[in-house]
């Protein structure tokens, strides 16, 4: 990827990034490369097989199998791929990856930056599995640490990395406008909103729905995690995190999802969330149309629709640029985002913190701008005690009747269709014979569906009122 700094910057190879030889052995000896460790690593730490994925755009220009006996010259890498990226300066820029257990591409192949084409091994002249990785710069091996970002460890203080520069990222977040969010789930537990809020927090995306081994479920924080970051002024969006491989698996999905969106309103989209490791074994055509079609169900129900997923499964799984008419959130947890289309939100790390909330948390920035760059003051956005729906205390009744308006005619309809799907009584009369705005009157009604009333007022930006009965 090129930078708007002018330089290029490589994705890992490699999920994990941890040196176990650098451009020099550890006796002094030159290397001309670098090895990435293969074993002990996450999910599968027993064994040394890891996916291996191309560090930018470019066309497979080698691809060598192992004859199975020889270690030296060429043969010495074992299975190996080249790729050969776009001309950088006006000269050549190919990247070599060794020692494949197994190759997944062929000669002349077009890959994606974070495309799998191979898994790790120990074919050729190794003593164990490792990834040999080289950038061959016109024509000669340079030290791939100068085309990564310094988000690395090495295997042991032996280890010799060489002369190097670590590219230097235009991080997004400095040059660009954005609004400051978070993505919560259960995991997060009670979160404490109002802390949320003074930390510098401005919208929250909420798991709505999620699947287990006992099926599709709401989030059982998710009705107080709507309810508590709008009272608090914090603008609300959703997600689901789809398992459906099938329309029918996914039209169970929508079912729950709309469950959960029923009577709410939401400035920033729904998102389908498309990162399970199963969706390797479809293809990319089919798993593209499955995201799309969610995304249109969404849209025909009022909401706005949107994807979720990170760089490497996108260029991996994903045809970007058929799902390009739809907001993306993107995830990348390095210093500049690698994908190269449109995002609307970017989620740049998971171990952020947040006053609030306990233990580490999704941050997001939105540079779309569903909810002003401006930070409002404190009158514009935090509601009055008056008007947040009433808590009962103890010993008052439970019903509330409402009192919303005046409000215009199509304002007024809103409510009528929601009263309509509540369930709750709703009655209406003109405020004056001039100007025909509607004083609605709602009620009796719960708690819950007070909010509901609530938050699509403050939506209309129109006056409401309550009272216990």
């Amino acid at each position: 990827m090129l930078l708007q700094n002018g330089e290029r910057l490589f994705c890992w190879p490699l999920d994990k990034h941890i040196i176990t030889a650098g451009w020099y052995y550890s006796d002094g000896s030159l290397h001309s490369a670098t090895d990435f460790r293969t074993s002990g690593i996450m999910p599968n730490p027993s064994g040394s097989i890891q996916p291996v994925k191309a560090s930018e755009n470019g066309v497979v220009d080698q691809v060598q199998n192992w004859d199975g006996v020889t270690k030296t010259g060429m043969q010495s890498y074992g299975n190996m791929i080249r790729v050969k990226h776009a001309d950088y300066k006006s000269k050549t820029l190919q990247t070599r990856y060794a020692h494949l257990s197994k190759i997944l591409v062929q000669n002349g192949q077009e890959v994606k930056e974070g495309e799998i084409i191979g898994y790790t091994g120990s074919t050729g002249n190794v003593f164990g599995a490792h990834l040999h990785y080289e950038v061959i710069y016109n024509g000669t091996r340079v030290n791939p640490l100068n085309w990564l970002d310094d988000d690395f460890t090495t295997a042991s203080s032996s280890v010799k990395l060489g002369s190097y520069t670590s590219v230097v990222t235009d991080y997004e977040a400095t040059s660009r406008p954005s609004v400051l969010g978070m993505d919560i789930s259960k995991y997060q537990g009670e979160v404490d909103f109002k802390k949320v809020k003074a930390d510098g927090i401005r919208f929250v995306i909420l798991r709505a729905v999620s699947s287990d081994n006992n099926g599709i479920y709401i989030d059982p924080y998710f009705e107080r995690n709507y309810r508590e970051a709008l009272a608090n002024g914090i603008a609300v969006g959703a997600y689901i995190f789809t398992y459906a491989k099938t329309e029918e698996e996914q039209n169970e999905e929508v079912a729950k999802l709309l469950e959960a969106l029923d009577g709410k309103t939401f400035k920033y989209p729904i998102f389908v969330d498309v990162e399970w490791d199963g969706f390797a074994s479809i293809n990319r055509t089919t798993l593209t149309n499955l995201v799309r079609r969610f995304m249109d169900i969404i849209d025909q129900k009022g909401y706005i629709p949107g994807w979720y997923s990170y760089t490497n499964f996108i260029n991996s799984y994903l045809d970007a640029s058929e799902l390009s008419a739809y907001p993306l959130w993107v995830a990348d947890y390095r210093s500049a985002v690698g994908f190269a289309g449109n995002y609307d939100i970017w989620q740049y790390t998971s171990t952020g913190t947040v006053d609030g909330v306990s233990g580490n948390v999704d941050l997001n920035r939105d540079y779309h701008g569903y909810i002003s760059f401006e930070e409002p003051s404190e009158s514009e956005e935090q509601p009055s005690e008056e008007e947040k729906p009433q808590e009962p205390s103890e010993g008052d009744p439970r019903m509330q009747i409402l009192l919303i308006g005046p409000v215009t005619n199509s304002q007024a309809m809103k409510h009528y269709m929601l009263s309509q799907e509540l369930k709750v009584p709703y009655m209406s009369r003109y405020a004056t014979d001039e100007d025909k705005t509607q004083v609605l009157v709602l009620g009796p009604m719960t708690t819950g569906d007070a909010y509901k009333f609530w938050t699509l007022s403050k939506q209309q930006d129109v006056e409401y009122s309550s009272a216990w009965v």
